[in-house]
């Protein structure tokens, strides 16, 4: 059995409506992950928290009770250099999965959002990439 970090979880998230579905964060970010490494989402990142499908939408909100799962996976898709790691996509989004264990999403809601993010997060994910290249 794997050992949980005692520090599992994060930080208080703070955040304002920007508009046009955008929220910026007040203060940094911090999830500590059931392994115990950190990472920090900072103060002045945009979110749109949860990309969801207007077609899925009704069935799943973008707007949680808790949206820090989101955020992390936001940043990690965008930033997948964390200190000494690279995070690939599958870990970014074992990561979100992770993350929305900690908050309590319930079985069902956490694995369609996760398979969600695993079918249709490529073309977000390449995005990301493209740009890297292209700075």
């Amino acid at each position: 059995m794997t050992k949980v970090s005692p520090d599992w979880g994060f930080s208080p998230l703070d955040v304002r409506e920007l508009g046009g579905g955008e929220w910026e964060l007040l203060a940094d970010l911090v999830y500590t992950t059931k392994s115990g490494q950190r990472i920090t989402v900072p103060k002045g990142f945009v979110t749109d928290f949860f990309s969801i499908p207007p077609i899925v939408r009704a069935f799943l909100p973008s707007v949680e009770p808790h949206n820090e799962p989101a955020v992390l996976h936001d940043w990690v898709y965008q930033h997948i250099l964390q200190g000494w790691k690279v995070f690939t996509r599958a870990q970014c989004d074992c990561l979100l999965l992770e993350a929305m264990e900690f908050c309590q999403f319930g079985w069902i809601r956490r694995n369609s959002i996760y398979y969600g993010v695993r079918i249709g997060g490529g073309l977000v994910w390449e995005g990301y990439r493209s740009k890297e290249n292209n700075t």
